[in-house]
C-alpha cells in the first residue's frame, strides 16, 4: 500500500452474541456451524494499526440476529 492510501475493513466484534459460542480455536476465535469467526475489540484493532493512521472506527449491525460489526479505517503513515 502507498503512504497515503486507505485500508477498509469490517470485523466482528466481541459485544457480538456469537462471542465466546461454539468451539474456542485460539485468540479469540470460535467455530459455530463449521465456520471460524475471529472477534476483535478496540485494543486489538489500534495494536494492529502500527504504521498506520486509525481514521475511524464505526460500530454497526447487520443482519437478523443481528451480528455486532466494526468497520475500521487505517490510513498508511510510511
Amino acid at each position: 500500500m502507498r503512504t497515503g492510501g486507505l485500508n477498509i475493513y469490517t470485523v466482528r466484534h466481541t459485544g457480538d452474541a456469537h462471542y465466546r459460542q461454539g468451539v474456542h480455536q485460539g485468540e479469540e476465535m470460535y467455530e459455530t456451524g463449521g465456520f471460524i469467526v475471529h472477534f476483535f475489540n478496540k485494543e486489538k484493532i489500534f495494536k494492529l494499526a502500527q504504521g498506520y493512521e486509525v481514521i475511524g472506527i464505526d460500530e454497526f449491525e447487520e443482519g437478523g440476529l443481528p451480528r455486532k460489526l466494526f468497520q475500521v479505517i487505517y490510513r498508511k503513515n510510511i
